[in-house]
């Protein structure tokens, strides 16, 4: 899991990189928005899942 959770953090690095030379008015514009929303939706599932399976394990 951990290492799911360091590839999308990774993604989202890239993808703050790539930020910086597409602008507003490029056509690749709308994918970077959707593959942003993607990958902040990965990470949050991961980690609460993540989060949610070491709380358990704990409890046993």
């Amino acid at each position: 899991m951990r290492l799911i959770i360091a590839l999308v953090i990774a993604m989202g690095l890239f993808l703050l990189l790539s930020l910086l030379f597409v602008e507003p008015g490029d056509r690749s514009y709308p994918i970077l928005v959707i593959d942003i929303v993607l990958v902040v939706a990965a990470l949050l599932f991961f980690s609460a899942t993540h989060w949610y399976c070491t709380k358990r394990a704990m409890d046993d």
